[in-house]
C-alpha cells in the first residue's frame, strides 16, 4: 500500500496521505512521496489547483513520533 496516492481528476492533482492506521503521521518516506508528487503536480501545465487530503478520519496527526525517536537514538 502507497503512503502518498496521487491523482488527477478534471485538472485537478488530488493527493492523499494514506496512513490512517497511524493517523496520517508524516514519516521520512512520506515527506520524501509528498515531494515528488508535489513536483510533478507543479510540473503539469494543465493542472487548475492541487488538494492534499487525509485517507480516514484525520487529515495528518504531524509527524510520527516513533520515526522521530529511532532517529535520535542513530544520532546520539
Amino acid at each position: 500500500m502507497s503512503e502518498i496516492i496521487y491523482q488527477v481528476e478534471n485538472s485537478i492533482a488530488v493527493i492523499t496521505l494514506n496512513r490512517p492506521e497511524k493517523r496520517n503521521a508524516l514519516n521520512e518516506n512520506m515527506v520524501g512521496s509528498l515531494k515528488s508528487a508535489l513536483k510533478e503536480a507543479d510540473a503539469d501545465e494543465n493542472l487548475r489547483a492541487i488538494t492534499i487530503k487525509g485517507e480516514g478520519e484525520d487529515f495528518c496527526s504531524g509527524a510520527d513520533l516513533s520515526a522521530l525517536q529511532k532517529f535520535r537514538k542513530v544520532m546520539f
